[in-house]
């Protein structure tokens, strides 16, 4: 789902993203716009990373019943995976180096999934922020996103964010089936998945607190 405000629109001006149609011709982000916000037309924005490293988005036509039923059938799966390890995976951090599941072995984790032109991704930052700040160096706090790390950088050159930052996560939210933002997952010091929380909340960093507490 596209999320309002600049950030939304800087995402179809952003040089490391390429839009597709959904006959896989390449269009201009100023087309991709219009398609996503000049008509009532629904879109699944499939996301892949490309070999020069640049992010491609392909517009995918569906019905207003179709786009609703996906989203919720992703939300399922994500929720299936309640008990279950999270699968290795290979992100960048900010420094540039790589970030894994080893980076944070034996101690329980948050992640939070987001990327910058999600509306409510951003208004939970501050209660995340609390989060980290209360419990220091216990947790590992992990914001993980699609987005390309100049997009991270310009964001955090205008606010803040506490957790450790890693990007090129588009293959992790694929095969997690993550496709409504936020999310958050629980993973405990054994690699295990706990506690999943998707969507829109006011009051995360409630819900998280208790979760944590619990673990800890």
């Amino acid at each position: 789902m596209v999320g309002g405000g600049l950030s939304a629109q800087e995402m179809f001006t952003d040089p490391n993203n390429v839009f597709l149609n959904n006959e896989g011709v390449e269009i201009t982000g100023t087309a991709a716009k219009q398609m996503l916000y000049g008509s009532t037309q629904k879109y699944q924005l499939k996301r892949k990373p490309s070999a020069d490293g640049k992010t491609v988005i392909q517009l995918i036509p569906v019905s207003e019943k179709e786009y609703w039923k996906s989203i919720e059938a992703d939300k399922k799966t994500v929720k299936q995976l309640k008990g279950k390890p999270l699968i290795p995976y290979e992100l960048t951090d900010l420094s540039g180096k790589p970030f894994t599941n080893e980076r944070v072995g034996g101690k329980l984790t948050v992640y939070n999934f987001w990327f910058t032109g999600c509306r409510p991704c951003l208004v939970e930052i501050p209660q995340l922020n609390e989060l980290v700040a209360h419990y220091g160096d216990r947790v590992n706090f992990v914001a993980a996103t699609f987005e390309s790390q100049e997009k991270v950088d310009r964001f955090l050159s205008k606010r803040s964010f506490d957790y450790e930052i890693v990007t090129g996560a588009t293959k992790l939210v694929s095969e997690l089936r993550i496709t409504s933002y936020p999310a958050h997952l629980v993973v405990d010091e054994q690699g295990v998945i706990r506690n999943i929380f998707i969507g829109k909340s006011e009051t995360i960093g409630k819900l998280l607190d208790k979760v944590i507490q619990g673990h800890l």
